[in-house]
């Protein structure tokens, strides 16, 4: 087998992939087959009988159609009780199936409304909690720093604490080195409702897409928290092992 075959094979494979990843095609093409499939049967099992009938005692003895009505009454008996007994299960069984329908599809809507309550509950908590983050980020902090062999403080919000605390951490010869274990005795309690405030929000992330298969929320707080998180698990700061695996953080830390 040569370069060209394997060119020729190639495409064909990755279209076989891509048709096995793709599970809502899959579903979708089963849905219509099993449908296609009932006509088809219910057709069948409905005129086969007419068929047979009309072959056994509707031909002449030169196999031609007999098209004169018989006034033999017991031939129309045997002709009802020949219908009723083959056509009416089928009748039945085509009335089980529309009820059967009609069951899943409330079945069905009945899921879909409660999967939206609780999609609406769980972007509410996300969202409150997503509120106490940024409240905690952006709240102004009195810090301590020693600078030129002075003790000093200035005000300074939680976010640009922990940049400053990466920065240091990153930086060797940093100005404020010696005051890394003051800046974060400075931030220490808002720094652990942080860790849990993200905690919660983790949780929330990763119970949202695995009952939902919804990813679009996960990946906007993703974008929007990752940058700080990464400066917060690179400064040594405290995060909950579902933090460090919703947000990616585990192949982040790099020697500094």
């Amino acid at each position: 087998m040569g370069q060209s075959d394997q060119i020729q094979i190639c495409p064909i494979v990755e279209i076989w992939q891509n048709w096995w990843v793709s599970d809502e095609l899959l579903r979708y093409v089963m849905n219509k087959a099993i449908k296609i499939l009932i006509v088809m049967v219910v057709v069948i099992i409905s005129t086969l009988p007419l068929i047979l009938y009309f072959v056994k005692f509707g031909l002449n003895s030169d196999f031609t159609f007999n098209t004169t009505l018989t006034h033999n009454m017991d031939d129309w008996g045997a002709f009802g009780g020949f219908i009723g007994g083959t056509v009416g299960p089928v009748v039945s069984i085509i009335a089980f199936i529309g009820i059967w329908k009609t069951y899943t599809l409330q079945s069905l809507q009945l899921k879909q409304a409660n999967n939206q309550r609780k999609s609406e509950d769980v972007q509410r908590l996300i969202a409150s909690t997503s509120e106490r983050i940024d409240s905690l980020l952006y709240k102004s902090k009195e810090i301590f720093v020693d600078f030129q062999g002075q003790r000093t403080s200035y005000n300074q919000d939680i976010h640009n604490s922990i940049a400053m605390l990466f920065n240091i951490i990153k930086t060797p010869d940093h100005e404020f080195k010696n005051s890394l274990s003051q800046i974060t005795d400075s931030i220490s309690i808002e720094l652990i409702f942080l860790s849990e405030d993200i905690e919660t929000l983790s949780w929330l992330l990763e119970y949202q897409v695995s009952i939902f298969k919804e990813e679009t929320l996960k990946d906007y707080y993703y974008y929007r928290y990752r940058m700080i998180l990464t400066m917060m698990y690179k400064a040594n700061l405290s995060l909950q092992p579902i933090t460090l695996r919703v947000f990616q953080l585990n192949e982040e830390k790099k020697s500094v």
